[in-house]
């Protein structure tokens, strides 16, 4: 993330500059992979665990609740990933000669996948929800204070018809505490400009499941696989790919001396003391660095409205002045804790 780069480096700039040197050792590490997995890196950890050992990991990236109300994250969703594919037929075939006597891969394939949830949005998979954490008292607790300000930001950013999703958990548990599944892209036969009668030969879907704390990716994955498997028809083929995305969930702890200090760092820069939450995403270096350091925590300096990844991607600029003078204070506070 652009801004969380700078506003550390800016930090870590300001901090060399001042007559007053911090009281603890720095490591930065950039890393530019977590979109594809982060492969490198984490095999640079597995490698070299003693060059990135630290008490404390500092992870940047995600974003704040609102840009006058600061958050800290204490729980990401893990991730794991495949795609479907379907095929019937040993090339495209005219659709007039021979439809009604081929299951189409695009119908087939739509098929499966209406049988991956229920209505209300719960994932049908056997076996998908056996290892889920609950949601506790204190996430409760903690979930409720936010949730207004993610039913403000859902209307700015998402605005679909109505929210959707398991009706006795809360938007801010279904966007972080909760395991999801999504269909990511589909695609098969004819999409270019007008009409072309064609019975496609394949069709394959992109499929990415979140995860929660007790959750192992692999074993997630192979509950979609065996489910999809029992369901398909033996009129069509089924396949799958994997590309190596999994990562583990997080869930950190709200009352250790790093949470603590950020939360003093926010409120420093802000103003204002600082909700938690649990975000959706996935931080796949987050897992990582818990097996170095002793305490992770995650300071976040971005809007969700900032439109990561897109063409309109944007930073705001109070967020940028606001996360230099937290990332300032929390090395003072983990400095002066430390004595």
């Amino acid at each position: 993330s652009k801004l969380h780069v700078m506003a550390n480096l800016k930090a870590v700039e300001s901090w060399l500059a001042a007559a007053d040197k911090p009281k603890v050792n720095i490591k930065v590490v950039l890393e530019g992979e977590e979109e594809s997995g982060s492969e490198n890196i984490n095999a640079f950890i597995a490698r070299h665990p003693e060059r990135l050992a630290a008490d404390i990991a500092m992870i940047s990236d995600g974003a704040i609740l609102a840009p006058d109300q600061p958050s800290l994250t204490y729980g990401l969703r893990g991730v794991t990933a495949l795609e479907l594919h379907v095929s019937a037929p040993v090339s495209d075939l005219h659709s007039g000669h021979w439809g009604g006597s081929v299951h189409n891969p695009i119908q087939a394939l739509c098929e499966i996948i209406a049988q991956l949830h229920d209505e209300n949005g719960a994932v049908s998979v056997p076996g998908f929800y056996d290892d889920v954490a609950a949601v506790t008292a204190q996430d409760r607790a903690l979930l409720e204070k936010v949730e207004p300000f993610m039913q403000a930001e859902w209307d700015d950013v998402v605005n679909a018809p109505a929210i959707w999703g398991e009706p006795e958990y809360i938007l801010p548990e279904r966007l972080g505490a909760r395991p999801t599944l999504e269909i990511n892209g589909i695609h098969g036969g004819y999409t270019g400009d007008g009409m072309k009668t064609v019975l496609p030969a394949r069709a394959f879907a992109k499929i990415t499941c979140r995860l929660v704390p007790r959750q192992d990716p692999d074993r997630a994955l192979n509950c979609v696989v065996e489910h999809i498997k029992r369901i398909a028809p033996e009129t069509i083929n089924v396949d799958f790919q994997f590309g190596g995305m999994g990562a583990e969930a997080v869930l950190l702890d709200v009352d250790g001396p790093a949470m603590s200090a950020a939360a003093a760092a926010y409120t420093h820069a802000w103003g204002v003391e600082p909700v938690f939450e649990r975000a959706g995403g996935s931080v796949p270096i987050t897992f990582e660095c818990m097996k170095v350091a002793k305490e992770v925590v995650i300071m976040s300096y971005g809007l969700k409205s900032g439109r990561a990844h897109g063409p309109n991607e944007n930073i705001y600029l109070q967020n940028f002045s606001n996360g230099i003078q937290s990332t300032i204070k929390f090395i003072d506070v983990v400095g002066e804790n430390r004595g």
